[in-house]
């Protein structure tokens, strides 16, 4: 009967053991990941910023060069319209 104990007492201690070493790496795996984002957070947040302003001197240039075609032509009927009065 004491073989049989200690057989079974191995093999749950050995269980055991597999089940710590499982938690372990889980909590190192854990641990490394959220270091590793933190760590990088601060270099992809300015990367995503100059992307973004980037874009939006774009849209302005772009708008500001309609807005000026659209002054240009406004002011072309314009000065048609009063010659055409004069």
């Amino acid at each position: 009967m004491g073989m049989r104990h200690d057989a079974s007492t191995t093999l749950l201690v050995r269980a055991l053991a597999v089940f710590i070493i499982l938690i372990a790496a889980t909590q190192l795996t854990t641990w490394w990941l959220v270091r590793s984002l933190s760590r990088d957070f601060d270099a992809r947040a300015q990367r995503h910023l100059k992307v973004d302003v980037q874009r939006v001197r774009d849209r302005v240039k772009s708008t500001t060069v309609v807005i000026s075609s659209t002054s240009l032509t406004c002011t072309s009927r314009r000065i048609a319209i009063c010659h055409a009065h004069a």
